[in-house]
């Protein structure tokens, strides 16, 4: 749902034509991630199932430079669009297969989703407290990390062809791309024999190398709101003092140096907490950032949306227009190229919504053989629920 599709929607936002083949039946997945991965894309309703459907499928990507796919290796040929079948219709296509463990391994052929993949990599290990189970990690970054990497192997693949003329294959894997954030934990265990889960490792927030405090999310004025305070510097520290009034109990002379902030961090914090409550969130962090203190309120999705002056001031979410769901606000692209930006193209495409303009005008078949196609229910019409349509 997530990882295929959010390379090549990243591509489409900096104006790649991207054609996805899906089918209505069973229904697509209708979530808020599925709709997005989608923006600015084209969609041809195109039944697999159906014989006449592989002929039209190698059609388009006769017409393109890149083929993705991201199912569990052997699926995609089970449909007929393996990689070198592909490669006999484009000799020199760029094919990117993103699966959770890769085309090769005694893994291959294991089912992925985001929990599984973040499991094996190692990053569900890192959730949870001291002296308690793994929680595991509410963001799915083995589907959401992948992505980005996967846009740059593309790019690099192209690049490869414009001097060779030579197409590749592409095989990424979720689980390799998500072991790479616990890097710094294997170098800990490595050199340092230690853990990333040991007994007396501190909890929550609370960074430890260096020794770092306060370090961590504290209650401000409302109902569940919090601002992130983080201290690493004495410089810092001294502008939290400063920010809170240098005669308050903060100057105690033992949370001078940072091991004296560490050592002493969960009385720090209680006493910090106090102060932090008489402050609304995003005041606080401007207090704070005034007075040279990294901090941040907490915010969710809505707040990131509707009230993040910054986000807002860069442009980062775009109402797209969708005629059944109706206009969602969506992300654009995360790099700002400042002389090709992101430019939102089109809205988010009903199932089938292109198929006209694939099959006319890029396949260059007529109305009747376009008509006959949905009559015999190789293609969908979504306005036409099924019915034969044409151009």
């Amino acid at each position: 749902m997530v990882a295929g599709s959010a390379a090549t929607r990243i591509l489409a936002g900096f104006g790649a034509e991207s054609i996805r083949l899906e089918w209505p039946d069973p229904p697509a997945f209708d979530s808020g991630r599925e709709i997005h991965w989608n923006c600015d894309k084209l969609s041809l309703s195109l039944n697999m199932r159906h014989p006449k459907a592989l002929d039209l499928a190698k059609r388009v990507v006769a017409s393109s430079d890149i083929f993705t796919e991201s199912m569990r290796p052997g699926t995609i040929g089970n449909l007929g669009l393996d990689y070198e079948t592909v490669r006999a219709v484009k000799p020199n296509i760029i094919y990117l297969s993103m699966s959770g463990w890769g085309q090769d391994g005694p893994h291959r052929d294991w089912g992925s989703y985001g929990a599984s993949s973040a499991a094996h990599s190692g990053l569900a290990f890192l959730g949870g407290m001291p002296d308690l189970p793994p929680c595991g990690l509410p963001v799915a970054y083995a589907d959401e990390s992948p992505p980005w990497l996967a846009a740059s192997a593309i790019l690099m693949a192209l690049h490869h062809r414009r001097r060779t003329g030579e197409g590749m294959h592409i095989d990424m894997a979720q689980t390799q791309v998500a072991a790479t954030f616990t890097r710094h934990f294997h170098l800990d265990r490595s050199v340092n024999g230690r853990s990333a889960r040991r007994e007396g490792f501190p909890a929550g927030n609370t960074r430890e190398y260096p020794p770092s405090a306060p370090h961590n999310a504290f209650p401000c004025r409302g109902n569940d709101t919090w601002c992130v305070i983080a201290v690493t510097r004495d410089e810092e520290w001294e502008g939290l003092k400063e920010a809170m009034g240098n005669a308050s109990s903060a100057a105690d002379p033992k949370y001078d140096s940072a091991e004296g902030r560490f050592k002493h961090r969960r009385e720090l914090e209680g006493l910090l907490a106090e102060w932090t409550r008489t402050f609304e969130r995003f005041h606080l962090a401007a207090v704070l950032q005034d007075h040279g203190v990294p901090a941040g309120p907490v915010e969710s999705a809505f707040d990131l949306a509707e009230f993040d002056v910054q986000l807002a001031h860069r442009g980062t979410f775009h109402l797209y227009p969708n005629p059944d769901r109706g206009p969602g606000r969506h992300k654009i692209s995360v790099p700002r190229l400042l002389k090709t930006p992101h430019q939102p193209k089109r809205g988010i495409p009903n199932i089938g919504q292109d198929n006209a303009y694939v099959l006319h005008t890029l396949l260059g078949l007529s109305n009747a053989d376009i008509d006959a196609l949905a009559a015999d229910g190789v293609i969908r019409f979504p306005e036409r629920s099924g019915v034969a349509g044409g151009v």
